[in-house]
């Protein structure tokens, strides 16, 4: 009898345990919401990691140099000072950074650990609670912190 409630309770374990995994095999993960500039400068300032990433994928010539421009003057940023600010640049599926190279997806998944500016190709600008996305296709003015939501406005 034992052996039995053993068994069932073995089985309902594992049901539970199988049920666990499939909510994240089979039910996608939420996208980020996005949040006005004001939520994502609140959290900035809480942050102590920043992490600049120029994402020269998908980028021309003319718009690598202007997102790499870009982040160089973001690094600059008096708000930023304080931080721990940590620079990336990512191109195919490497990254460069200042301990090396790596793999892209190495280089996203540290850049989670803090406040992220992603600056991208492309022509918008796109506010997350610990994250911005800054679309560059040619280097008109300087980005900084004050600036960044001037820098693409249509």
């Amino acid at each position: 009898m034992d052996e039995k409630v053993n068994m069932g309770g073995v089985a309902v374990l594992g049901i539970l345990c199988l049920l666990f995994i499939c909510q994240f095999v089979f039910i996608p993960a939420q996208p980020e919401k996005e949040v006005n500039y004001s939520v994502f400068i609140k959290n900035l300032e809480a942050s102590r990691k920043v992490f600049i990433v120029a994402d020269l994928r998908n980028a021309s010539a003319l718009s690598r140099n202007a997102i790499l421009q870009c982040a160089v003057d973001l690094a600059g940023s008096v708000p930023l000072a304080p931080k721990n600010v940590s620079f990336f640049v990512l191109e195919a599926d490497s990254c460069t950074s200042t301990e090396g190279n790596t793999s892209a997806v190495y280089c996203e998944a540290i850049a989670e650990s803090g406040t992220t500016f992603d600056i991208v190709y492309g022509n918008s600008t796109a506010y997350y609670a610990d994250k911005i996305v800054v679309g560059i296709k040619s280097y008109d003015q300087p980005c900084s912190v004050t600036e960044v939501t001037v820098q693409n406005s249509p």
